[in-house]
């Protein structure tokens, strides 16, 4: 019988140590996944900050590079691109007499080559037109122009005019190898022509190299004509 007892007693014993084990051993498990699991979550901490870093850095150098950009060279003008004229735009022209100083000011229709053109085309061609008046307006003693108020209901051109009576006198001289036109004081120009020293005879040739003088304004006009194409 006390055997029996023996054998029981050891069986017990046997068997609480190894709940005793298992639950020991539950234990440190249970530590080890909460330490793995915290490790994690600090790995998972420090790339964030890390990443978060790294965002703010670039972000700093985005917003450094942005003032440091030279804004207005980024920008296109489109001043020159907007408004365009059209065949209702307003064309106003002062006629100024630079001897006189008078002005006369008239209301045009906007000539259609000009409908469409911008800011700058329109100065090209006010340029142009400067640089190769028509003889009708060297007749009128044209000078230059300039192109006062552009805008996309009126536009402003003052031209002016250096003109002579009809019984003034003047000289015809060579500049440049090209006819100009003197008032009779023979030193202020009258006008500038297109008119070139290879076009003209000899006969011209040698008056103008010591001036010629016409007596009054038609005769200037027939001379321009004939040597004008």
């Amino acid at each position: 019988m006390k055997a029996v007892k023996s054998i029981g007693l050891f069986f017990a014993m046997g068997l609480g140590c190894i709940v005793i084990g298992c639950l020991i051993g539950c234990i440190l498990s249970k530590k080890q996944n909460e330490s793995l699991i915290q490790k994690e979550r600090d790995r998972v901490e420090v790339k964030n900050r890390i990443s978060d870093q790294a965002f703010e850095e670039t972000l700093e150098e985005n917003n450094s590079d942005l003032e440091k950009k030279d804004w207005a060279s980024s920008f296109v003008d489109v001043s020159n691109d907007y408004p365009f004229l059209s065949k209702d735009t307003q064309l106003i022209l002062e006629e100024v007499d630079i001897r006189k100083g008078t002005v006369v000011e008239s209301d045009e229709i906007l000539p259609e080559k000009y409908v469409g053109m911008n800011r700058e085309s329109f100065l090209q061609s006010m340029r142009d037109y400067e640089a190769t008046p028509p003889l009708s307006e060297r007749q009128k003693g044209f000078v230059g122009l300039e192109v006062l108020s552009f805008s996309r209901d009126r536009v402003v051109v003052q031209k002016n005019y250096r003109r002579a009576g009809p019984e003034d006198g003047f000289f015809l001289a060579l500049m440049d190898y090209r006819v100009i036109v003197l008032f009779d004081d023979a030193k202020t120009i009258y006008m500038t022509t297109d008119i070139s020293y290879e076009m003209l005879p000899e006969e011209m040739r040698e008056k103008l190299s010591t001036m010629f003088y016409v007596e009054n304004e038609q005769e200037l006009f027939d001379f321009l004509e004939a040597y004008t194409s």
